[in-house]
Protein backbone atom coordinates (compact mmCIF):
# COMPACT_ATOMS: atom_id res chain seq x y z
CA UNK A 1 0.00 0.00 0.00
CA UNK A 2 1.47 3.32 -1.01
CA UNK A 3 1.71 6.43 1.15
CA UNK A 4 -0.57 8.29 -1.26
CA UNK A 5 -3.37 5.74 -0.74
CA UNK A 6 -2.97 5.97 3.04
CA UNK A 7 -2.91 9.78 3.04
CA UNK A 8 -6.08 9.89 0.95
CA UNK A 9 -7.86 7.54 3.34
CA UNK A 10 -6.90 9.09 6.65
CA UNK A 11 -10.17 11.01 7.09
CA UNK A 12 -11.94 7.65 6.94
CA UNK A 13 -9.56 6.20 9.52
CA UNK A 14 -10.30 9.10 11.88
CA UNK A 15 -14.04 8.68 11.25
CA UNK A 16 -13.66 4.97 12.03
CA UNK A 17 -12.03 5.84 15.35
CA UNK A 18 -14.93 8.19 16.06
CA UNK A 19 -17.28 5.25 15.48
CA UNK A 20 -15.41 3.26 18.11
CA UNK A 21 -15.70 6.13 20.60
CA UNK A 22 -19.48 5.93 20.75
CA UNK A 23 -20.83 7.19 24.06
CA UNK A 24 -22.91 4.03 24.41
CA UNK A 25 -19.66 2.05 24.47
CA UNK A 26 -17.42 4.51 26.31
CA UNK A 27 -19.57 5.12 29.39
CA UNK A 28 -19.82 1.47 30.52
CA UNK A 29 -16.09 0.95 29.88
CA UNK A 30 -15.16 4.04 31.91
CA UNK A 31 -17.61 2.99 34.63
CA UNK A 32 -16.09 -0.50 34.76
CA UNK A 33 -12.70 1.12 35.44
CA UNK A 34 -14.19 2.84 38.48
CA UNK A 35 -14.80 6.27 36.99
CA UNK A 36 -18.01 7.69 38.38
CA UNK A 37 -19.98 10.79 39.15
CA UNK A 38 -18.99 14.15 37.75
CA UNK A 39 -15.68 12.79 36.47
CA UNK A 40 -17.55 10.21 34.37
CA UNK A 41 -19.87 12.91 33.03
CA UNK A 42 -16.98 15.26 32.20
CA UNK A 43 -14.97 12.52 30.47
CA UNK A 44 -18.02 11.30 28.55
CA UNK A 45 -19.00 14.84 27.60
CA UNK A 46 -15.45 15.55 26.42
CA UNK A 47 -15.41 12.40 24.30
CA UNK A 48 -18.82 13.31 22.87
CA UNK A 49 -17.56 16.81 22.04
CA UNK A 50 -14.50 15.36 20.35
CA UNK A 51 -16.56 12.90 18.28
CA UNK A 52 -18.96 15.68 17.25
CA UNK A 53 -16.01 17.80 16.14
CA UNK A 54 -14.54 14.86 14.20
CA UNK A 55 -17.81 14.11 12.44
CA UNK A 56 -18.41 17.79 11.63
CA UNK A 57 -14.88 18.01 10.19
CA UNK A 58 -15.27 14.70 8.33
CA UNK A 59 -18.46 15.75 6.54
CA UNK A 60 -16.76 19.02 5.62
CA UNK A 61 -13.84 17.09 4.07
CA UNK A 62 -16.26 14.88 2.16
CA UNK A 63 -18.32 17.79 0.83
CA UNK A 64 -15.21 19.77 -0.18
CA UNK A 65 -13.66 16.81 -2.00
CA UNK A 66 -16.70 15.44 -3.83
CA UNK A 67 -15.37 16.57 -7.18
CA UNK A 68 -12.14 14.64 -6.61
CA UNK A 69 -13.83 11.32 -5.90
CA UNK A 70 -13.35 8.92 -8.77
CA UNK A 71 -16.93 7.66 -8.83
CA UNK A 72 -18.41 11.05 -9.67
CA UNK A 73 -15.44 12.83 -11.21
CA UNK A 74 -16.68 12.07 -14.73
CA UNK A 75 -20.08 13.54 -13.89
CA UNK A 76 -18.50 16.76 -12.65
CA UNK A 77 -16.34 17.01 -15.77
CA UNK A 78 -19.38 16.40 -17.99
CA UNK A 79 -21.29 19.13 -16.15
CA UNK A 80 -18.38 21.53 -16.51
CA UNK A 81 -18.25 20.87 -20.27
CA UNK A 82 -21.96 21.60 -20.63
CA UNK A 83 -21.68 24.81 -18.60
CA UNK A 84 -18.68 25.90 -20.71
CA UNK A 85 -20.65 25.37 -23.92
CA UNK A 86 -23.67 27.22 -22.55
CA UNK A 87 -21.46 30.14 -21.45
CA UNK A 88 -19.81 30.12 -24.88
CA UNK A 89 -23.20 30.64 -26.54
CA UNK A 90 -24.03 33.46 -24.11
CA UNK A 91 -27.18 31.98 -22.58
CA UNK A 92 -25.77 31.07 -19.15
CA UNK A 93 -27.15 34.20 -17.41
CA UNK A 94 -30.58 33.65 -18.93
CA UNK A 95 -30.71 30.03 -17.70
CA UNK A 96 -29.38 30.97 -14.27
CA UNK A 97 -31.91 33.80 -13.87
CA UNK A 98 -34.75 31.53 -14.96
CA UNK A 99 -33.97 28.86 -12.34
CA UNK A 100 -33.10 31.30 -9.57
CA UNK A 101 -36.41 33.13 -10.06
CA UNK A 102 -38.42 29.94 -10.47
CA UNK A 103 -37.06 28.27 -7.33
CA UNK A 104 -36.39 31.25 -5.06
CA UNK A 105 -39.40 30.20 -3.01
CA UNK A 106 -37.40 27.17 -1.81
CA UNK A 107 -34.99 29.30 0.20
CA UNK A 108 -37.30 32.23 0.82
CA UNK A 109 -38.89 33.03 4.16
CA UNK A 110 -42.36 32.30 2.75
CA UNK A 111 -41.55 28.65 2.10
CA UNK A 112 -43.71 26.54 4.43
CA UNK A 113 -40.90 23.98 4.79
CA UNK A 114 -38.49 26.67 5.93
CA UNK A 115 -41.07 27.95 8.40
CA UNK A 116 -41.69 24.41 9.70
CA UNK A 117 -37.98 23.74 10.09
CA UNK A 118 -37.50 26.99 11.98
CA UNK A 119 -40.52 26.20 14.15
CA UNK A 120 -39.89 22.49 14.79
CA UNK A 121 -36.52 21.71 13.27
CA UNK A 122 -34.48 22.55 16.31
CA UNK A 123 -36.74 20.37 18.46
CA UNK A 124 -36.24 17.53 15.98
CA UNK A 125 -32.47 18.03 16.06
CA UNK A 126 -32.57 17.98 19.87
CA UNK A 127 -34.50 14.70 19.70
CA UNK A 128 -31.96 13.26 17.24
CA UNK A 129 -29.27 14.16 19.76
CA UNK A 130 -31.13 12.14 22.38
CA UNK A 131 -31.50 9.20 20.03
CA UNK A 132 -28.57 6.76 20.26
CA UNK A 133 -29.29 4.84 17.07
CA UNK A 134 -27.16 6.49 14.40
CA UNK A 135 -29.23 9.58 13.73
CA UNK A 136 -26.58 11.83 15.26
CA UNK A 137 -23.99 11.21 12.56
CA UNK A 138 -26.46 11.85 9.75
CA UNK A 139 -27.77 14.89 11.59
CA UNK A 140 -24.24 16.28 11.93
CA UNK A 141 -23.83 15.80 8.18
CA UNK A 142 -27.14 17.61 7.61
CA UNK A 143 -26.05 20.51 9.85
CA UNK A 144 -22.74 20.71 7.98
CA UNK A 145 -24.41 20.72 4.56
CA UNK A 146 -26.98 23.40 5.41
CA UNK A 147 -24.39 25.28 7.52
CA UNK A 148 -26.74 25.69 10.45
CA UNK A 149 -24.93 26.33 13.72
CA UNK A 150 -28.21 26.60 15.61
CA UNK A 151 -29.33 23.15 14.45
CA UNK A 152 -25.88 21.77 15.34
CA UNK A 153 -26.13 23.32 18.81
CA UNK A 154 -29.62 21.81 19.31
CA UNK A 155 -28.27 18.42 18.26
CA UNK A 156 -25.27 18.75 20.57
CA UNK A 157 -27.46 19.83 23.49
CA UNK A 158 -29.66 16.77 23.01
CA UNK A 159 -26.58 14.57 22.91
CA UNK A 160 -25.27 16.07 26.15
CA UNK A 161 -28.63 15.38 27.82
CA UNK A 162 -28.25 11.81 26.53
CA UNK A 163 -24.80 11.66 28.18
CA UNK A 164 -26.40 12.63 31.50
CA UNK A 165 -29.07 9.95 31.04
CA UNK A 166 -26.65 7.19 30.05
CA UNK A 167 -24.22 8.14 32.84
CA UNK A 168 -26.99 7.88 35.42
CA UNK A 169 -28.26 4.65 33.87
CA UNK A 170 -24.86 2.95 34.08
CA UNK A 171 -24.34 4.31 37.59
CA UNK A 172 -27.55 2.58 38.71
CA UNK A 173 -26.70 -0.64 36.84
CA UNK A 174 -23.27 -0.86 38.50
CA UNK A 175 -24.77 0.08 41.87
CA UNK A 176 -27.42 -2.64 41.54
CA UNK A 177 -24.90 -5.37 40.72
CA UNK A 178 -22.24 -4.34 43.25
CA UNK A 179 -24.50 -3.90 46.29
Amino acid sequence: MSFKKISEGWPFIIAGLACICRIDLVVPVLRSFGVRGIVLFLLSGSILTLTFAVWYWFWGVISQNLDKMVAIKDDFNFGKEIVAEVKEHGIWDQIKDYFVNKYKWIRGPDNPRVKRFKARGYKVMFFFGLNPYGTRTLSIAFCRVIKSKKAFFALYTGAMVYVVIITLFWHHIFYFFTN
